[in-house]
């Protein structure tokens, strides 16, 4: 007997491709297609300057090439219409200022074309106003997208006016495996030194640099064995530069980047990060060094969600005064340390590009499932 079953077609819109995100093309591609799946993918360029830029038209086999159109004085962007749209599934960013996502409303709306829209979402800017015009707006057109591929559960719990059949969380990550190579070749010849804390990332006000230096000196106060490192740049880096030329035990190394990251997240036994969390959290996973924050006013990047209080990572409450008691207590207890980086191995393990391409597939799956919100 003849196969007639038809090849579903969904197609995947970004206004930018960085770098990073290539090892996830590449996987869902190939995952969407033993599923029966025809996926493809359409993207712009970023503007001359912008960091990341976008990978070259052609990094992505059979990828669809838009132009990007910057409206002047304005944050918001226009991309060329993909080439059809008559797609079973379009996944486009959920972001107010991307006009193209209005022109695919309205023309599914007039023609039944795509038959189905999620959004790939974080689901509100959690560092904004939740009363904004753009957080309204945004909430506003949540009902216009058939199915949401979700950050994190953080994500999905933000979103309860949606039904859970309508939402799954993709665990968002980046490509970690090259991180985890160079962090377990630097363990050859940097010993694993649990009473030495790091700092890495973007030298930024929110990252709350005057609750790291006072915990860094109560804590060596505490144990004089605890030294420090901090890793990165930015607009704070005066402060860290003054913190440190006053204290022999406390190291700044300047911006550095990629697995060069590696000897120093494999020295350390903790991060420290009473202020904005992001894919940071990954590194403390595959370096075993469990970050030391706070809840930040609930203003996290929503991969905060993996954190995971007393397990894989040590979230005080939201003072000053918490954060440095917590960050003494760690350093003190050697059995807490042992058991809380055998548990960021485990958070590891699951937090990969392999597993959010396996989630986002099959997602795309329960939202091809759904039936079309304007039948052709």
């Amino acid at each position: 007997m003849m196969n007639t079953k038809t090849t579903l077609r969904v197609l995947v819109v970004q206004r930018i491709i960085p770098p990073y995100r290539l090892p996830f093309f590449n996987s869902i591609h190939n995952i969407a297609r033993q599923h029966g799946i025809e996926l493809e993918v359409a993207f712009g360029q970023a503007q001359p300057g912008e960091i990341p830029q976008s990978v070259p038209a052609n990094a992505i086999p059979d990828a669809q090439s838009l132009i990007n159109r910057f409206v002047p004085g304005t944050s918001a962007i226009w991309q060329s219409l993909p080439v059809r749209l008559d797609y079973d599934l379009i996944i486009v960013e959920q972001a107010n200022r991307l006009l193209l996502n209005y022109a695919l409303m309205v023309r599914r709306s007039l023609t039944g074309r795509p038959a189905r829209l999620a959004f790939w979402a974080h689901g509100m800017n959690w560092q904004g106003d939740p009363q904004s015009w753009r957080e309204r707006w945004k909430r506003r057109m949540r009902g216009e997208a058939d199915y949401w591929l979700c950050y994190t559960d953080r994500v999905v719990d933000s979103l309860a006016d949606v039904p859970a059949e309508r939402k799954c969380s993709i665990d968002n990550a980046i490509d970690t495996m090259g991180l985890a190579t160079a962090v377990s070749r630097a363990a050859t010849t940097v010993v694993k030194d649990p009473q030495h804390l790091l700092f890495i990332g973007s030298m930024r006000p929110d990252k709350r640099f005057p609750w790291i230096f006072s915990a860094l000196d109560a804590a060596h106060t505490s144990c004089p064995g605890v030294t420090a490192s901090f890793v990165g740049d930015g607009p704070e880096v005066a402060s860290v530069r003054t913190f440190c030329a006053t204290r022999p035990w406390a190291v700044m190394h300047g911006a550095v980047h990629g697995t060069a990251t590696a000897p120093y997240l494999q020295r350390a036994g903790g991060i420290l990060m009473p202020g904005l969390v992001g894919l940071v959290v990954l590194d403390s996973f595959v370096a075993e060094a469990p970050l030391l924050t706070t809840p930040f006013n609930g203003q996290h990047s929503p991969e905060f969600a993996y954190a995971t209080p007393g397990v894989n990572a040590l979230v005080s409450a939201d003072t000053q005064e918490a954060y440095i008691a917590m960050v003494v207590a760690y350093v003190a207890d050697p059995a807490r340390q042992v058991m809380m980086r055998a548990n960021c191995h485990t958070a590891a393990g699951r937090y990969t590009i392999a597993n959010m391409a396996e989630r986002f597939v099959a997602g795309i799956e329960r939202a091809l499932a759904l039936p079309p919100r304007c039948p052709r």
